[in-house]
């Protein structure tokens, strides 16, 4: 292939490409092994000063800075990927990627960007940067607001994989080849046209790969959280389950550089892991998820004042028991900035369900969206609005239902949420209903890693956000004040549990344990099997990695 020697970087990258030649296209091949026969005397010279004995173990140069190995890493990067890579002479391109990231405290400067567009410069990407040492990080939509989860400062390069964005339907229109670039709004429109949907969030906005994961946030703030959307659930949980419920394949480019898929039949364990898993495994570079027949709905939105909350509470709970007998059914409740705002959503075109009697019964002081017979990508448009700049934190608990429990943590919340005076700024709550329903549907495809009781449950999820850097700490303070409430709460009453939703998760929350212990022994296992040189867990800048479980 080139004049290096066997034991170069630069043929160490090349072979790494040369094995993925049986299951990715030899064009993307050939075209990466000409990159790399142009630059091997550059590259090899650039790695020569910090060079180890052994160039395949991924711990090396770990002698070196953390900033001199990111700088190794990107300028061999800059030789391979020439119209693919971002540095910071590139001021114009470089200011631009730096700010994809949703939440402003998650606007990094990198020391480069990657920006592939194959499997296979997703492999090469992370082959040069476990020989080097370097530390990444890997975003697709950047909608996570933990700091440096998909976001990077100078200590290292970032993977941006939203250059793959192919979409493939099978013949048999069972199965959506998604490339993991996709946002869902692709997704949904590409499925709208032919009548159909995917079990997926209800922000278009949102890329599919970490909310399938498990490890990114929906949420949507209008007119000063008029509408608010926390959480990455789909629109009806109890009819498909999670949207990793609905993946009936992942292709993985695992820490070695190799590809693999993972399903049923092919490496089941790491199929199940993917499955709430996270970042801790590989990067996932296809979802072949199924489709769904749902695609006419129903829906309808509401607002009551804050001062109505016993009534909008007990009507609630109300309505979640009904709903565990019909499956149809969706709600979601929202509070902030002194309103609860309640959508209702129904599976079929239809009047209003009676499922939904006992809050229709009471008298709202708006109507936001009346009854309407219209598609799951209209009701998701509604609540897709570009967003305002804010930096954001957000934290996820989970309770059984009990309505004087749903009381006592409201009004905790009404005693902080207006904590600060700035525009923009405050706390906002989502009671999101998860019930016996859905997680049998999960369990019918397969189960996943997640840990759920069959029972009905509601997924807290509390946001603060503020655009004064001066609020930054009481920000802080006070969802941390929001989060023992609802845990001593639900703790005192019996009806804690101990999961923690992903997509709605604080950086410092143990994500991956709350999953329970066998889940977490399983993935520690997987994590050792199909990466056995731990490059997910030491060189990766964040997430909620199981070396911190």
């Amino acid at each position: 292939m080139t004049s290096a020697t066997a034991d170069s970087l630069s043929s160490s990258l090349g072979n790494a490409v040369e094995s993925l030649s049986k299951s990715q296209p030899q064009g993307d091949i050939r075209q990466i092994l000409a990159h790399i026969a142009a630059h091997s005397p550059t590259i090899d010279a650039l790695a020569s000063p910090n060079a180890s004995s052994s160039p395949e173990h991924p711990n090396a140069n770990r002698g070196t800075s953390a900033g001199t190995r990111a700088s190794l890493a990107c300028s061999i990067s800059n030789l391979l990927f020439p119209t693919d890579f971002i540095g910071p002479k590139d001021v114009h391109s470089y200011t631009r990627e730096e700010d994809v990231n949703w939440s402003t405290n998650c606007q990094l400067p990198a020391a480069c960007f990657v920006k592939p567009t194959n499997t296979v410069q997703v492999a090469l990407s992370l082959k040069i940067v476990s020989l080097v040492g370097a530390k990444f990080a890997v975003r697709n939509g950047g909608h996570n607001p933990n700091v440096g989860f998909a976001s990077i400062d100078g200590s290292g390069l970032l993977i941006d994989l939203s250059g793959l964005t192919s979409l493939k339907l099978s013949t048999d229109r069972k199965i959506l080849e998604a490339r993991t670039g996709n946002h869902w709004d692709n997704v949904q429109r590409f499925l709208d046209r032919l009548q159909m949907s995917a079990v997926g969030g209800r922000y278009l906005g949102v890329g599919i790969s970490g909310q399938i994961l498990g490890g990114k946030f929906d949420i949507e703030i209008q007119a000063l959280c008029i509408m608010i959307d926390l959480g990455g659930l789909p629109i009806i949980p109890s009819l498909y389950g999670l949207a990793c419920d609905n993946v009936q394949n992942f292709e993985v480019v695992l820490g070695n550089a190799s590809v693999v898929n993972a399903n049923f039949l092919e490496n089941p364990c790491l199929f199940k892991a993917l499955k709430g898993g996270g970042n801790n495994f590989g990067i996932v570079t296809r979802f072949d998820l199924y489709t769904t027949p749902l695609h006419k709905i129903w829906y309808k939105s509401v607002t009551f004042n804050s001062t109505a909350y016993p009534e909008v509470l007990n009507a609630t709970t109300e309505v979640q028991a009904q709903m565990e007998t019909d499956s149809n059914a969706g709600i979601i409740v929202l509070a902030g900035f002194g309103i609860i705002k309640i959508t209702y959503i129904y599976a079929c075109w239809t009047t209003m369900p009676a499922v939904f009697d006992a809050l229709n019964s009471m008298n709202p002081i708006g109507v936001d969206i009346e009854e309407t017979n219209g598609t799951v990508l209209s009701f998701s448009e509604l609540g897709s609005a570009p967003e305002p700049p804010a930096n954001r934190l957000p934290i996820g608990l989970t309770s059984s239902v009990d309505i004087d429990l749903y009381h006592g943590i409201y009004r905790r919340f009404l005693s902080l949420q207006h904590y600060s005076n700035g525009r923009g700024t405050g706390l906002s709550i989502n009671i999101q209903q998860f019930g016996k329903a859905a997680v049998n549907a999960g369990n019918a495809r397969g189960g996943n890693i997640l840990g759920n009781q069959a029972i009905a449950q509601n997924w807290w999820s509390a946001l603060v956000q503020w655009t004064d850097p001066g609020d930054a700490e009481v920000s802080k303070n006070v969802l941390m004040q929001m989060r023992d409430s609802i845990e001593a709460a639900a703790r005192a009453r019996d009806h804690y549990l101990p999961y923690v939703f992903a997509n709605d998760g604080a950086y410092f929350q143990k994500v991956m344990a709350s999953y329970g212990p066998e889940n977490l022994a399983l993935m520690r296992d997987v994590s050792r099997k199909y990466d056995p040189g731990q490059v997910f867990q030491t060189l990766q800048n964040g997430g909620w990695l199981l070396r911190n479980s």
